[in-house]
């Protein structure tokens, strides 16, 4: 499984010390960005829907969506808790 170019740039960005990290942090935290990707992913790609499934169950992206806060969690809760 690899990584998208984006959370590449904000790894080596990081890594790097750039100062351009709070600003990628918080739009990888952004609640609104997770469920609007999350739900077009699942409505127009409905055959990777269990792998998106288990994406979300890792404790990783578990921290990543808890950092989003409670919409995140509950959105990841129901759209993935019954399947």
């Amino acid at each position: 499984m690899g990584f998208g170019p984006g959370l590449c740039a904000i790894a080596a960005n990081r890594l790097a010390g750039d100062d351009c990290w709070a600003e990628q942090e918080s739009t990888l935290y952004n609640t609104s960005t997770i469920i609007k990707m999350g739900d077009w992913l699942l409505d127009n790609l409905p055959a990777i829907g269990e792998a998106l499934g288990s994406l979300f169950a890792l404790p990783a992206i578990g921290r990543v969506v808890g950092k989003a806060g409670e919409a995140a969690v509950r959105w990841v809760t129901q759209r993935f808790e019954s399947k």
